[in-house]
């Protein structure tokens, strides 16, 4: 072959390297999901870049509260974004819950949540954390029976926040500490304009 042949191979190389490349990066950059609730006067909108608007965890023992809140691993939080756009409106009131997917191999009422926002550009505490309690009824703001009220919100003016969802399961003398287990949390936001 001579020169002329192994610099067009070369150039076709080079080519089909950096095409691959780009097709990774987009492949593996993932759009933010968007889950919308339009109520008369504004919005309410959950936006994460999982899969789906859940907290998913493995292999998980038994935490005392300070293990579960400073655990720093990728795998053991669920970061979502809630933002409130107010159109015709004074103010729109919004609550977070949680609920216990089917898929969670543990009782239910043994998780412990814990809520964090970023502010400033850190994660703060935005509760204690607290044992998973399903409420029994449907509420106002349209939080539906057997999920968990993790927070509500008042906002005057369109804006978002930043919420960090962490759970782990609460030491417990039940609990066999020989098995690990899954926990699965699902995610939504409900709002209302007034």
């Amino acid at each position: 072959m001579n020169k002329k042949g192994i610099h067009i191979s070369l150039i076709i190389s080079l080519v089909i390297i950096v095409l691959f490349i780009v097709l990774i990066i987009i492949y593996f950059k993932q759009p933010p999901k968007v889950e919308k609730q339009q109520l008369e006067g504004g919005s309410v909108i959950l936006t994460y870049v999982d899969d789906s608007s859940k907290l998913v965890l493995e292999d998980v023992v038994p935490k005392s509260d300070e293990e579960g809140i400073s655990n720093i691993a990728a795998d053991q939080y669920f970061d979502f974004t809630v933002t409130t756009d107010i159109v015709d409106a004074n103010e729109l009131d919004y609550e977070l819950g949680v609920i216990c997917n089917k898929e969670t191999t543990i009782n239910c009422e043994l998780i412990k949540v814990y809520l964090e926002e970023m502010i400033d550009g850190s994660y703060v505490k935005v509760s204690d954390p607290t044992l998973f309690k399903p409420i029994d009824k449907k509420t106002e703001l349209g939080t539906k029976s057997g999920s968990m009220v993790i927070y509500k919100g008042k906002d005057k003016k369109s804006t978002y926040h930043n919420y960090r969802l962490r759970a782990w399961i609460n030491p417990d003398p039940s609990i066999d500490a020989s098995v690990t287990y899954k926990i699965v949390l699902n995610v939504d936001v409900y709002g209302k304009a007034k």
